[in-house]
């Protein structure tokens, strides 16, 4: 069993690597270990992957296997701990338009994450009439933040945020 937040490590059949996010990133821009980037399978796939999309084989092919020749881009984002377990954090695709910046909603999370004091987040981008969107933080904090509202008011200023529990 991994650490805690990892799926694990990838099974028998799965060559998986992960890419700089970066849109020239090759094969030798793969990310170090406890580096966010673009999960990735090494072609020939296991046997049980998808062959194909619906009636539409060229839209499968430039969705997943162009961007990274040789690969099929999972279009997720993650990190590869030191001993080699896979930590999905988001989708790739996953953006939010707030007052004409595309944001990240991942990397909103990973930032929130970072500061110590939440053990688990995940970000929606909520409707608004000027903005078009703005990010809702649903957090977990730590129990050691159990009782502070310092935490609160830290993350209140950038965020919508809903407290959930408490590890």
């Amino acid at each position: 069993m991994g650490p805690p937040g990892t799926a694990g490590r990838p099974c028998v059949g799965y060559d998986m690597h992960l890419f700089s996010s970066d849109t020239k990133s090759v094969e030798e821009d793969e990310c170090s270990n406890d580096e966010l980037g673009r999960l990735v399978i090494k072609l020939p796939l296991p046997p049980g992957c998808f062959t194909t999309l619906w009636k539409n084989d060229q839209l499968f092919h430039d969705t997943y296997f162009t961007r990274y020749p040789g690969y099929y881009d999972t279009m997720d984002v993650g990190i590869r701990t030191a001993d080699g377990f896979i930590e999905t954090s988001s989708r790739a695709d996953d953006v939010l338009n707030v007052a004409g910046h595309r944001l990240s909603g991942g990397h909103i999370e990973q930032a929130i994450v970072e500061s110590g004091k939440v053990s688990e987040c995940a970000v929606i981008g909520l409707k608004d009439d000027v903005k078009g969107q703005m990010p809702f933080a649903f957090i977990v904090l730590n129990k050691a933040e159990e009782n502070t509202k310092l935490a609160f008011d830290s993350f209140k200023l950038n965020y919508f945020v809903l407290i959930l529990s408490v590890i």
